[in-house]
């Protein structure tokens, strides 16, 4: 869970604020992925503080929030490539970034179930 808490931190700021902010920047910007598994290695996040890496994602989300919130209907059509998802927009971006959010839910739920089959 820590590296997850610390993974949807790092993919807040560094993947979809870059990438929106870029997209609406750019013409039609090339955005990369990040490596999730070498952030993992690079950052230490076994080490990293759960609570402070749970807090640093709730402000970085609500800053996120905040920036969708301001997007105009011109700007949801503004166009990127996504690389590993290709041709997209803005609105796209949003969608993806709501998807990314159900999967690591997924995951906290499945290790959950696991933790909870562990003690009993």
């Amino acid at each position: 869970m820590r590296e997850t808490l610390c993974h949807l931190r790092d993919i807040e700021v560094e993947g979809y604020q870059r990438r929106f902010a870029r997209t609406r920047a750019e013409q039609d910007p090339e955005l990369p992925s990040l490596d999730g598994y070498a952030l993992v290695q690079e950052r230490a996040y076994a080490g990293t503080d759960p609570r402070a890496a749970c807090e640093a994602f709730r402000a970085a989300r609500l800053e996120t929030l905040g920036v969708i919130r301001g997007f105009s209907e011109v700007e949801l059509a503004r166009p990127a490539r996504f690389n590993d998802y290709g041709p997209t927009n803005l609105a796209g971006l949003v969608h993806y970034l709501a998807s990314h959010d159900r999967q690591h839910l997924a995951c906290f739920h499945w290790l959950m179930g696991k933790m909870a089959a562990e003690l009993h």
